[in-house]
């Protein structure tokens, strides 16, 4: 795995701190485990709209376009924000 150097404010990074210290990690490992997250919540909000999406096809006995999937896509993104 390669690495690349970010920045982030102060604040933040002392919030990881602070978290890292009580559960054992480095700070990288917590801001990795806090995306990890980040993502797993983004990627289950984008499977339920997809099943929102194909629920409400059915009910209407609808195929959806590829423009409806991008615009139920871009709502999910809008919820994970």
């Amino acid at each position: 795995m390669s690495f690349k150097s970010i920045r982030f404010p102060e604040e933040f990074i002392e919030s990881a701190k602070n978290f890292a210290d009580k559960d054992f990690r480095s700070i990288p490992q917590q801001i990795m485990y806090w995306a990890e997250i980040g993502k797993q919540s983004e990627l289950r909000n984008w499977q339920l709209e997809k099943m929102r999406l194909g629920l409400k096809q059915a009910q209407n006995n609808h195929v959806a376009t590829d423009q409806e999937v991008l615009k139920a896509f871009a709502k999910c993104q809008k919820k994970a924000v």
